[in-house]
């Protein structure tokens, strides 16, 4: 399972087209998706497209800001 997945967005038909997503094996049972933009159930689509079941998601980073070990529902306020 070495290697990266190609996900063409443009397959996820009457859906307006997202910036092209990278998508590499973490290991033998989990994958990690960089998305530009993400829309609804787009990771949950583009794996169906190719026959894989998702049980669940982590979002790990939003930018260049690190999620860690911040609680759910939690959040601090960013200046830019």
């Amino acid at each position: 399972m070495n290697g990266a997945l190609h996900f063409s967005t443009t397959s996820l038909a009457r859906r307006p087209q997202t910036a092209p997503a990278k998508v590499s094996w973490q290991n033998a049972d989990q994958l990690r998706f960089i998305l530009k933009e993400g829309r609804k159930r787009q990771i949950r689509r583009m794996c169906e497209l190719v026959g894989l079941k998702v049980v669940g998601l982590k979002r790990v980073r939003i930018g260049r800001v690190r999620l860690g070990d911040l609680p759910p529902d939690n959040g601090a306020i960013c200046a830019g």
